[in-house]
């Protein structure tokens, strides 16, 4: 438009390309050097080199990866990464296994087990024999599922071998512990399950960024009706006058367009849009994405939350809004490194904190007689003597317990300097098998025969492995079928209670079930992680009809997945339940004082875990996610209608509560606070949160609890939950946080995920927009850095939106002396300039290095609530962007009336003339830039040498620009600076004008400063008089007390009241305390 004569306020010229460039340039660095980067990293790829069998040749030969294709018979060496999808054909190791490191797959660090079917070895004995046979693979169309491979591969003598999972090595794992494996490529490219499994995740935005864009939209319409008011002022006032305006000598003629209405309104508005260009701050989005990207690398090198990575930093000031935490517990809360505690065997449990009939095993005797293991603290002599003590009656059970334990996991071992190394999937498994181990039944591996090497008493027992259906988090239980050194058929299986109690047989004595789950419970309310046991005695002729149909089964390609599945059921049931094990895992450092924190801000924090209840429960105590002064609502049945009528029965009663309290206390926006209730529900419960009724229950009772617990929960329901508060609560602001494969659907469902770089891999740091080290990171996370974020960038957010509308908006006060005509008062060259040099590089410096309080302060958190002014958007509403815009409209006005009377109303040059409008024109710009500047100095909280020299700096550049273009003889200020210098009438403008608006700017930020440090301690009494608030919690209990009565008598639910130094968990979280609480924990007892 700039470029058209008609309309152009720059003789035709397109200058705004100058701060155009400049953005664009800006913008395209960027872009260039991350794509950059990401060509350079998919060229080094793409170029890596992998041996390729050349079947003329008979021999390997170097191939690039991007060369490979399915068919290619490949070699790869210990360390090195598989180029591709892969099915093994055999490997250096006798047995045709080989381990793989499979965290840049699912960020898992233990190393996973694949094997190559032993009847290939019948066609390829070796390399040598590979041109020799011909085999053909039959599988599957490519497909994201990583777990899962069906297929088939036919030998010259019609020999079927099927292949599944353990058969194949996908791309992105690297070979470990094995000298080097032969192996097909199946998959190559894009059509690799990791490159299926590289989602593209929707672009996060902030609370800011949103309302930035709809501000950004009701701009543009004043913008757009500014246009039409001022072009339609200027026809009706030219219809009314033009008669009188003859001495203008506007000549009627063709080209001539003042006497053609809509001509004329379509050319004033076009100058109207012009003048207006900058209304819009183009600038913004430039600038604050460059500030982010500065603060993001501040926060990765925070020494006082090492090891913080950003890769998002778009959101940085999201992190000071959060009012939604939801949060893992294994590896998140807790330090995910394992201690075996307790075992229960029948009636028995050994371990207890209780030695009032045998002492303890000293740390001497440990050391002296007892194998040296990790992950064991386990002292209970008795258990000992029984093992040692061939005629207690207890010896076979135990016995039979801890072989059970030595044979059914998934541990790999290595053998090094004659010493066997274990390489477990889980730090459970590796706690359980150590402590097999400890009590004298050790795992020695597994032989070239599939048999289980056991050893026990210093002699080999070994057990022949016919098939391993392992744990995943649907079945929540992992079983093996073995040939024992009798010749006995068993399986032998462990899980989830709440499972394998499903599966036990009909004629089970229920009394040893309701004492194991009294023992469970009480390995709960320790805080420990429990684990049944079972087994099955299975007839020879049983299991040989069953394995004939599961191996059926295994050579199919349609619906293998549920024939497999559903044939493990059917031996996975009339099982004898042997007892449990109990592991404990320790909370990490800081974490009951950041969950106090965090919930003294006002956010409300929930807690998906797959323990059970109780576990969860007690492992809230401990991390002061509860305490005595809450009501606890408990929710767990399997059954729709039970939950419905619960929920329903649980709101109703909150919601006449509440309505009872208004009508007595007359405080609408009190009662939430005084009301203390935590939810407990269940993953059965959770199982019909995507019900739309439930859903809106949940919800609904969760806006009166201050914690929720959802446990036995799957990394789908987890992902559920989150989804559920985002779409249905529009207010909230949600962060995730976890630290294995199963957060990562949670943690990228959420606003913010943060990751925690654990002992689980690096699967959830790799997903999240921010990963941390420790929770307690978290804490200064969103203390210091989410809040300061939040303040800085909605401060340079409506301070560009300020700048810009005070650049504008004096040309529509101008417009009032000449009836809108469309007269500019910039020269259009510094006009372009205002926001690239003379008013960007200050408010970046403040965005980036201001800092309200001291870090400290602001982490801790405790003199007041500094977090609430991002969880209530104080900082960045409509009623702050309306006052801010308010501000710099009435500024414009003030600086325009203040130059027009010091320059062309009573300056009169020595000649005697006046000044004309283009002085006027440039002590306005002078001024707004003068005034941008030193809003910037307003609204810092500190001040260094730098940020003075920038500031200053950025005002210096304008006067060096405007003697420059006053020299210039072609341009419309030519010679004004020496003008207008000379009187002092400018410079008593200027004094006015800066006083005028900035000196009240300044007042009133000390007022909003002092008004805001008056607050000394954070609120948390209600606004009511003491006596009144001592009623209304006496109330309150009274009709908790109430709900308590009609919620006992349901089955599967429980609301309890946990309060005073009688209470039942009075002392709770004993296995996660940071300090030792034996002896009140020996009294403890689980109703």
């Amino acid at each position: 438009m700039q470029t058209v004569p008609q309309i152009s306020i720059s003789n035709a010229l397109p200058v705004i390309f100058v701060p155009l460039i400049v953005i664009v340039v800006i913008s395209a660095m960027k872009d260039f050097f991350e794509d950059y980067k990401r060509m350079q990293s998919d060229k080094t790829e793409n170029n890596m080199k992998i041996e390729v069998y050349n079947k003329e040749k008979k021999t390997f030969e170097f191939m690039s990866w991007q060369e490979l294709h399915p068919g290619h018979i490949i070699k790869v060496r210990r360390d090195k990464y598989l180029p591709a999808d892969t099915v093994l054909l055999f490997s250096s190791e006798q047995k045709g296994v080989c381990y793989i490191e499979t965290k840049n797959l699912d960020g898992e660090t233990n190393l996973d087990l694949k094997f190559a079917d032993q009847r290939i070895h019948k066609h390829i004995r070796s390399e040598e024999n590979l041109h020799q046979d011909c085999l053909i693979i039959n599988y599957e169309k490519p497909s994201p599922l990583i777990y899962i491979f069906n297929g088939y591969l036919t030998a010259k003598n019609n020999d079927k071998i099927p292949l599944g999972p353990d058969n194949i090595i996908l791309r992105g794992c690297s070979l470990k512990n094995t000298e080097f494996i032969i192996g097909v490529v199946v998959y190559t490219g894009h059509q690799s399950k990791i490159m299926y499994n590289i989602l593209t995740v929707k672009k996060k935005k902030t609370a800011v960024e949103n309302l930035m864009e709809k501000f950004i939209t009701k701009i543009f319409y004043i913008q757009c009706l500014l246009c039409l008011l001022c072009s339609s002022s200027y026809l009706i006032w030219y219809h009314n006058n033009r008669n009188s305006l003859k001495y203008l000598q506007i000549l009627v003629s063709d080209d001539n367009y003042e006497d053609q209405p809509v001509y004329n309104f379509l050319i004033r508005f076009g100058n109207w849009v012009l003048i207006f260009t900058n209304f819009v701050p183009i600038s913004l989005l430039v600038t604050l994405e460059m500030v982010k990207f500065i603060q993001g690398i501040t926060m990765s090198q925070d020494e006082k939350i090492q090891y913080t990575s950003v890769q998002s930093s778009n959101l940085n000031e999201q992190l000071g809004q959060i009012n939604h935490i939801f949060c893992d517990k294994t590896g998140t809360l807790t330090q995910n490194i394992m201690q075996f505690k307790q075992i229960a065997v029948g009636y028995t449990i050994y371990g207890e904190q209780n030695y009032e009939f045998c002492s303890p095993l000293s740390d001497e005797e440990i050391n002296k007689y007892y194998p040296k293991v990790n992950n064991v603290d386990f002292r209970d002599r008795l258990f000992m003597n029984i093992i040692k003590s061939e005629d207690s009656p207890e010896y076979e059970k135990v016995i039979h317990i801890l072989f059970l334990l030595a044979s059914c996991h998934s541990v790999q071992t290595n053998f090094s300097s004659g010493n066997i190394f274990y390489t477990a999937s889980s730090p459970d498994e590796y706690a359980i098998i150590n402590f097999a181990k400890f009590s004298g039944v050790e795992f020695m591996g597994i032989d070239n025969e599939q048999n289980i090497c056991v050893k026990f008493n210093q002699k080999e027992y070994k057990s022949k492995l016919l098939h391993n259906f392992e744990f995943d988090s649907t079945r929540k239980r992992q079983s093996i079928i073995i040939k024992d050194f009798n010749g006995k058929y068993f399986l032998f299986c462990k899980g989830a209670d709440s499972v394998i109690s499903n599966l036990r047989r009909n004629d089970t004595d229920d009394t040893l079930i309701n004492c194991l789950h009294e023992r469970l419970r009480n390995f709960g309310a320790q805080g420990l992680r429990t684990l049944m046991l079972a087994d099955r005695e299975i007839e020879e002729n049983q299991y040989l009809e069953w394995v004939q149909k599961y191996n059926n089964a295994q050579n199919t390609l349609e619906n293998k997945e549920i024939e497999i599945e559903m044939l493990q059921n059917e031996l996975e049931m009339n099982l004898n339940i042997l007892g449990a094990t109990a592991i404990e895992d320790k909370l990490q450092y800081e974490v009951p004082e950041t969950i106090e924190a965090l919930k003294n801000s006002g956010i409300k924090i929930w807690v998906l875990t797959g323990d059970k209840i109780e576990t969860a429960i007690n492992i809230a105590y401990a991390c002061n996610l509860l305490d005595d002064s809450l009501e606890k609502a408990i929710i767990d049945s399997e059954h729709e209608n039970e939950v419905v009528k619960f929920l329903e029965e649980t709101l109703e009663n909150f919601k006449n509560i509440e309505k009872n309290y208004n009508n007595n206390y007359g405080n609408k926006n009190s009662f939430q606070k005084t009301l203390n209730c935590a939810l407990v529900i269940s993953g059965h419960s959770l199982i019909h949160i995507t019900k739309p009724h439930i859903k809106i229950l949940i919800l609904n009772i969760t806006k009166y609890c201050k914690c929720v617990l959802c446990c036995r929960v799957s990394p789908k329901q987890k992902q559920e939950v989150v989804t559920t508060i985002r779409e249905n609560d529009k207010s909230a602001i949600t962060l995730a946080i976890g630290d294995g494969a199963n957060d990562v659907n949670m943690i990228t469902a959420s606003h913010v995920g943060i990751g925690i770089k654990g002992v689980e891999g690096n699967q959830a740091a790799r997903a999240s927009d921010y990963s941390i080290n420790q929770f307690k990171d978290l804490r200064r996370l969103l203390f210091y850095h989410g809040r300061e974020c939040y303040r800085r960038n909605s401060q340079l957010v409506c301070y560009n939106f300020f700048k810009n509308i005070l650049l504008v908006l004096p040309q529509f006060w101008y417009g009032f002396t000449n009836w809108f005509s469309g007269q500019t008062l910039y020269n259009s060259f510094i006009y372009q300039l205002f926001n690239i040099f003379f008013s960007s590089l200050p408010v970046m410096v403040y965005a980036i290095y201001d800092q309200e309080y001291p870090d400290h302060v602001l982490t801790k958190n405790k003199k007041k609530n500094y977090y609430e002014q991002g969880l209530k958007n104080q900082l960045f509403n409509p009623k702050v962007f309306w006052v801010w815009f308010a501000s710099a409209f009435i500024q414009g006005g003030v600086v325009v009336t203040i130059s027009l009377y010091s320059l062309e109303q009573t300056f009169v040059t020595p000649d005697g003339h006046s000044q004309w409008f283009w002085a006027s024109g440039t002590m306005i710009f002078g001024l707004i830039v003068v005034i941008s500047n030193i809003k910037i100095l307003i609204m810092s909280n500190e001040h260094s040498l730098g940020s003075l020299v920038i500031n200053f700096g950025s005002m210096f550049s304008y006067l060096i620009t405007w003697v420059v273009i006053s020299n210039i003889n072609t341009t419309e200020i030519y010679r004004t600076i020496g003008q207008m210098f000379l009187t002092v009438n400018f410079h008593l403008g200027n004094i006015l004008a800066i006083t005028a608006t900035s000196f009240f700017d300044w007042a009133l930020s000390l007022y909003q400063k002092w008004n805001y440090n008056s607050v000394t301690e954070i609120e948390k009494s209600l606004p009511l008089k003491y006596e009144t608030n001592i009623q209304a919690k006496q109330y309150l209990l009274k009709a908790q007390a109430c709900i308590n009565v009609k919620a006992n008598n349901k089955q599967g639910f429980i609301l309890n009241s946990r309060k005073g130094k009688g209470s039942k968990y009075g002392n709770t979280g004993y296995a996660f305390n940071q300090i030792e609480k034996k002896k009140q924990i020996q009294n403890q007892q689980m109703v």
